[in-house]
C-alpha cells in the first residue's frame, strides 16, 4: 500500500468509503436508466404494430437459425445480422418475458400470409390497414 500523504485531509478508509458510496450511487444511476429503456421496450410491446416490426427484424436477422455460411464475408455479414437480431431478443425477453413467443408467432404467420397470399389477397390486407 502507498504510504498516505501527510497533507491529504482524508485517510484512506474515508477515501475508500467514498468510492464505494461512489459505485453504489453508479449502480443505482444505471439501474434506472435501464428501467427506462425496458419502459420504452414495454410501450413497443403493447400494440400490434410494435409487435409486427420487432418480429419482422427477429425473421430479417434470422436470429433463431445457425450460420452455414463458407465465404467469410457472408458469414461475418450473417453474424452481425444475428446479434442484431439476438440484442432485440434480449430485450424483449427482459422488458415483456411472456411475449416473445406470441410476437414470434405472429410474424412468422404474417410471413407465411406474404409468401403465399395472392394479388388479391394482398390488396384486401392491404385495404385493412387503410
Amino acid at each position: 500500500m502507498p504510504k498516505q500523504d501527510e497533507f491529504d485531509p482524508y485517510s484512506e478508509e474515508d477515501n475508500l468509503e467514498k468510492l464505494k458510496q461512489l459505485h453504489v450511487e453508479e449502480e443505482k444511476r444505471n439501474k434506472k436508466f435501464e428501467e427506462f429503456q425496458l419502459d420504452d421496450w414495454r410501450l413497443a410491446l403493447s400494440g400490434p404494430s410494435g409487435r409486427a416490426i420487432l418480429g419482422q427484424l427477429i425473421l430479417f436477422c434470422r436470429t433463431m437459425e445457425v450460420n452455414t455460411e463458407q465465404n467469410p464475408q457472408a458469414s461475418g455479414y450473417r453474424e452481425g445480422l444475428r446479434a442484431a437480431g439476438l440484442f432485440i431478443f434480449a430485450k424483449i425477453k427482459a422488458a415483456a418475458p411472456n411475449k416473445y413467443l406470441e410476437i414470434l408467432r405472429e410474424a412468422e404467420a404474417v410471413s407465411d400470409f406474404f409468401n403465399t397470399a395472392t394479388i388479391a389477397e394482398l390488396n384486401r390486407a392491404r385495404d385493412l390497414f387503410k
